[in-house]
């Protein structure tokens, strides 16, 4: 249980950071997620994660912030290597440079 509440105040942490795009301190609460064992909470944070990172990716694709879709979509590819979202993403940024 402690366990549990640990891993969810961490996830909404973890949401927060990425929402923000501070990536790296997103990416390492998702590690400290990880490491506490829970794959229900890992799998669900790692979700939230990816769904924030694909918001943030099309948004700066809409705006042609190449930098910026670049950042989230690394940044993904590195949360989630075989995200079925990816390879679209990754066509549209190319489309843009």
């Amino acid at each position: 249980a402690e366990a549990q509440r640990l891993a969810a105040a961490l996830r909404g942490r973890e949401v927060q950071a990425a929402q923000s795009g501070r990536f790296p301190d997103a990416s390492d609460l998702l590690n400290e997620i990880r490491s506490i064992g829970g794959s229900v909470d890992y799998t669900a944070a790692r979700n939230d994660v990816c769904d924030v990172l694909i918001e943030r990716a099309r948004t700066a694709i809409r705006r042609r912030d190449v930098t910026g879709a670049a950042q989230a979509i690394n940044y993904l590819r590195r949360v989630h290597a075989t995200h079925p979202e990816l390879p679209a993403l990754e066509r549209e940024l190319g489309a843009l440079r």
